[in-house]
């Protein structure tokens, strides 16, 4: 008698998307489309500087502004890892584990949206090598030592947001965003 959507939303993503995109045109997304392109290739080619990574995404604007990547050779550590201490640095880098038939592959995901300028792409850069740096010289047992469990991730995520929510520095600080 009745048809609904469920979890419909409001139109109001749609509404301000439309008018960013008549704002700035075919030639500004252009523009910026090219800017995220150059950061995204420039942090490939770093990351594949160090010889550490291998990439696994498409370069030169061949599909989205992103680079994914994974550790080459047989470490005591994995992406995982890479990921909790860059994650300890401010930074949230997702790893992934592939799907089925490719699961034994892992990679680390980083999507390059506007507001990731080309110094905070050096800065990450940085902490990512200073990671891989620390984690060789850590021993297996190290590394698994510091491994949190999925009970510890949230109490540790619980606790840090409550710290930041009660301290007084959060008015203070810059809007800005660590998130890959």
């Amino acid at each position: 008698s009745s048809f609904t959507l469920n979890f419909s939303k409001g139109a109001a993503n749609v509404i301000a998307q439309y008018y960013v995109l008549i704002r700035l045109g075919k030639k500004g997304f252009i523009s910026i489309m090219r800017g995220l392109t150059r950061t995204a290739d420039h942090l490939a080619d770093q990351l594949e500087r160090t010889g550490c990574f291998r990439i696994l995404s498409a370069r030169g604007g061949d599909g989205l502004p992103l680079v994914a990547f994974t550790l080459i050779g047989k470490k005591h550590y994995d992406e995982y890892d890479v990921a909790a201490r860059l994650r300890e640095r401010g930074w949230i880098v997702p790893a992934y584990t592939m799907a089925p038939n490719v699961e034994y592959i892992k990679l680390l995901r980083v999507v390059v949206r506007e507001d990731f300028s080309r110094h905070r792409c050096e800065m990450l850069i940085k902490d990512i090598q200073m990671v891989i740096q620390l984690l060789d010289k850590l021993d297996a047992k190290s590394v698994e030592a510091h491994r949190p469990t999925p009970k510890s991730r949230w109490a540790l995520l619980r606790n840090a947001s409550t710290a930041f929510r009660r301290s007084k520095v959060v008015d203070a600080l810059p809007k800005t965003n660590g998130v890959c």
